[in-house]
């Protein structure tokens, strides 16, 4: 399986929230290296870590952001 980078999910936790990697992993309530590595190493989390990451994000994460699918309406 190809490994899909999240940038969406590395542009929030940078970017928007201005917080690092183990802060993040404290407010999910995750382990901070399975983080990581959905967020540098580009792993694939399973349904319930998404569900779980969009739920954190208010939406502005959706699943598709960690699937490489062309957003809604739009065709490749």
């Amino acid at each position: 399986m190809e490994k899909v980078m999240c940038i969406k999910l590395k542009e929030y936790i940078y970017k928007i929230r201005g917080i690092n990697i183990s802060k993040a992993a404290l407010e999910l309530n995750m382990n901070k290296e399975t983080l990581r590595l959905w967020v540098e190493k580009g792993m694939q989390p399973r349904r319930g870590g998404i569900e779980k990451i969009c739920a954190w994000s208010k939406g502005y994460i959706q699943p598709n952001d960690f699937y490489n699918l062309p957003e809604s309406g739009k065709t490749g």
